[in-house]
């Protein structure tokens, strides 16, 4: 690996210095234009502290309408679980009332919702408690009654990623999640539906995070190589550490009782979620009541 000053004088890259394995191990490189024609590759800066990611994030803007889509290749991944989890954790943030509301939805809802069953949510109530404050998220009959405010909505897919590949790619701005297990073979057929999502429908990597989940299987020898290949075909990759109060069954946590190594890892890639939103996506204003005059009109 060589490397190469970019135009601010700092970067690393493939060129002219040789640049140190130990240097670059487990951190991906990005490709950067340089200004004129060529591009060079550059490390980003170490991660911060989980502390600073957090607060990072409470000051984030979501655009208005965007989606959140959680899907797997198969059942059985904890796929309803991880999604309510970043519902949790984006309606728990420090700030979160200045936001837009959080809700969790089903993108093939059924009259037994299994958001409600999985966090032990009363029939007849429509919001799952997150903090001792107050804070909620939302849980809709289904996404075409979201409630006011526009919400940040989480989207619980179905088994399979047909269906919801189709409505990300004719929603821009909208992030896809793909849960999967450890083992070499699920990762494996992870890393082929990254490249279907990207060549067939179009789904920019960037708008792609990949969570294995370490609390539905046991890894394998070649799981550790399978995990690290996926990093060039998505936005991110994240591991969902294995919990006891999370296996199927029990009543899940809500926001403030959510383990801290869980919730460590549910703050990273809610901040790589943000990250990924384009540019020219207008997510700058916080959340407000539409004045008198705008409801009038």
């Amino acid at each position: 690996m060589h490397a190469i000053s970019g135009p601010e004088g700092a970067g690393a890259g493939y060129g002219a210095r040789p640049v140190s394995v130990d240097l670059t191990r487990n951190q991906r490189l990005i490709e950067v234009a340089d200004g004129i024609d060529a591009t060079f590759v550059r490390l980003p800066a170490r991660r911060h502290s989980y502390t600073q990611v957090e607060q990072q994030l409470a000051l984030a803007h979501w655009p208005a309408d965007h989606r959140i889509f959680v899907c797997s290749l198969a059942g059985g991944t904890g796929r309803t679980t991880l999604a309510g989890l970043i519902a949790l954790t984006l309606a728990g943030l420090p700030y979160a009332h200045l936001h837009r509301p959080v809700a969790l939805a089903e993108l093939e809802p059924f009259p037994l919702t299994r958001a409600g069953r999985r966090w032990g949510v009363p029939q007849g109530r429509d919001h799952i408690a997150v903090t001792r404050a107050g804070g909620r998220v939302r849980i809709p009959t289904d996404l075409d009654h979201l409630g006011d405010g526009r919400p940040l909505v989480i989207v619980d897919s179905p088994a399979g990623i047909v269906t919801t590949a189709e409505i990300a790619a004719n929603n821009p701005t909208s992030s896809v999640v793909l849960l999967t297990r450890p083992d070499r073979l699920s990762l494996g057929d992870t890393a082929d539906a990254l490249v279907w999502l990207a060549a067939d429908r179009g789904i920019v990597r960037e708008r792609i995070a990949v969570v294995i989940n370490s609390g539905v299987g046991r890894p394998d020898r070649a799981s550790r190589p399978a995990a690290t290949a996926l990093a060039i075909r998505c936005g991110s990759v994240h591991r969902l550490p294995a919990h006891m109060s999370l296996g199927p069954g029990a009543v899940l946590p809500s926001g403030h009782r959510v383990p801290r190594p869980v919730r460590n890892s549910l703050i990273q890639l809610c901040a790589d979620l943000h990250r990924s939103i384009p540019p020219a996506v207008n997510a700058g204003a916080p959340w407000k009541e539409e004045s008198d005059a705008e409801s009038d009109t």
